[in-house]
């Protein structure tokens, strides 16, 4: 579900020593097409040394004299999405992996933004659940509470066959970008999957519940398509913290995430389409 930098990073290149020839550096990378190396002593990694640097340096010295000890390195348990966040704050265009003390891989920018890429919905351009699970379990492991909103549209099956399906598809996207503009700085958003929709926050109950309350006014007070009125069904689980948690983050996150689905379903038998599970089945509650 989760990908972390171990699946993506590059085990096999090449790395250069600190006392190597620049010339010699150069000549390799040329052959072999590698425009960075790893600088290593005794195993050891001690800087990083470019093509540019190469360039910039006379052919004459000794890479430790064109070497930046400025480098990034990343975990190989790391998930991809720490992995983004770290390569972004740092502008870097490679992340060296280091497992144990050692370097064990590289992990290079547009490798890396294509596997997110893989990550995001192509209809609304919104993240998927996986992203949901990453930011979720960050705020678990950093002792805040959660809660679980979810949304689903009400009758979206009936719209798909009076208007098409391509209609349909234009009033997901204009509902993501609804969404998309109403949540706020500290919440999450993602597309679940078909007319689903999720949203992430550190709310407690209460608040979770008058957001969704106002989010329901917001998003049945438009139209859609140019002529299609929408309304929505509101699922919330979580944001009632109990004195324990599950050993893994994942799992508290896979339940709560079912019984929202749940209550967004019990959602639509109410005339305020709005639930709040207070059933929980697990051992501990964000």
């Amino acid at each position: 579900m989760i990908k972390y930098v171990r699946n993506i990073m590059i085990s096999n290149f090449e790395v250069v020593n600190l006392l190597d020839g620049v010339q010699k550096v150069m000549d390799f990378s040329l052959t072999i097409g590698q425009n960075y190396f790893p600088v290593l002593d005794n195993d050891r990694l001690v800087g990083v040394i470019t093509i540019c640097e190469l360039l910039a340096t006379h052919p004459n010295r000794i890479i430790a004299d064109a070497m930046s000890k400025e480098y990034v390195v990343v975990s190989a348990k790391d998930s991809i999405w720490s992995a983004v966040n770290i390569i972004e704050e740092n502008n870097a265009d490679f992340l060296f992996v280091i497992e144990k003390g050692s370097l064990v891989g590289v992990v290079k920018r547009t490798d890396l933004l294509v596997e997110i890429s893989k990550y995001f919905d192509p209809l609304t351009c919104l993240y998927k659940s996986n992203y949901l699970y990453y930011q979720a379990g960050k705020l678990i492991k950093e002792g805040k509470e959660i809660s679980i909103i979810f949304i689903d549209i009400n009758n979206f099956g009936q719209i798909d066959k009076e208007y098409g399906h391509a209609r349909g598809d234009t009033v997901l996207k204009e509902l993501a970008l609804i969404l998309k503009e109403s949540i706020r700085k500290d919440m999450f958003l993602c597309r679940y999957g078909g007319d689903e929709f999720v949203i992430l926050s550190t709310y407690s109950e209460r608040q979770s519940k008058e957001f969704s309350i106002k989010l329901q006014s917001m998003v049945s007070s438009k139209t859609y398509s140019g002529e299609i009125e929408l309304g929505i069904s509101v699922g919330i689980a979580g944001g009632r913290r109990g004195t324990t948690r599950e050993e893994k983050p994942i799992i508290l996150v896979r339940n709560l995430l079912n019984l929202a689905s749940l209550a967004s379903t019990q959602a639509k038998t109410k005339s305020n389409k709005l639930h709040i599970e207070k059933y929980l089945n697990i051992e501990s509650t964000a």
